[in-house]
C-alpha cells in the first residue's frame, strides 16, 4: 500500500512538472489509481474515455499555447524590423548632425574672414578720405 501511495505522489509530481495544472494532475492520478486497483464501480471503457477526454483537453490547451507562441514570434519579428529601421534612422540622423556641425564650422570660419575683410576695408576707407 505504501508503494502505491508513493507511486501516485510521484505520478502527480511528474504530471505537474510536465506543465499540467494541479486539478488535472490530480484527476489523472485518480483515474490511473482506479485503473491500477481495478475498481469494479466503473467499467474500463468509461475510465479510458475519461483519460482520453483529459488528454484531448491537454492537447487542445497545448495547441492554443502553440498558436499564441506563434503569434508572439510574428510580433517579435515585426518589432525587430521596426528596431532595425529606428537604428538605421538614428545612424542617418547622426551623420546629418555631423555634416551640419562641419558646415557650421565652415560658415563660422567664413564669417571670421568676412569680418576681418570688412575691418580692413573700413579702416582703409577711413584713412583714404580726401
Amino acid at each position: 500500500m505504501t508503494s502505491t501511495i508513493m507511486n501516485t505522489h510521484q505520478a502527480f509530481k511528474a504530471l505537474q512538472r510536465a506543465g499540467i495544472d494541479e486539478q488535472q494532475a490530480e484527476a489523472m492520478v485518480e483515474i490511473f489509481t482506479d485503473m491500477q486497483q481495478g475498481k469494479p464501480d466503473q467499467p474500463d471503457d468509461k475510465q479510458l474515455s475519461r483519460v482520453e477526454q483529459k488528454v484531448d483537453q491537454v492537447d487542445e490547451r497545448l495547441g492554443h499555447i502553440e498558436r499564441k507562441i506563434d503569434k508572439l514570434g510574428i510580433r517579435l519579428n515585426q518589432i525587430e524590423i521596426k528596431v532595425d529601421k529606428l537604428e538605421a534612422g538614428l545612424v542617418s540622423s547622426t551623420r546629418t548632425v555631423e555634416n551640419l556641425r562641419d558646415e557650421v564650422v565652415t560658415v563660422k570660419n567664413d564669417m571670421r574672414w568676412i569680418k576681418r575683410l570688412l575691418m580692413v576695408v573700413t579702416t582703409t576707407l577711413c584713412w583714404w578720405r580726401p
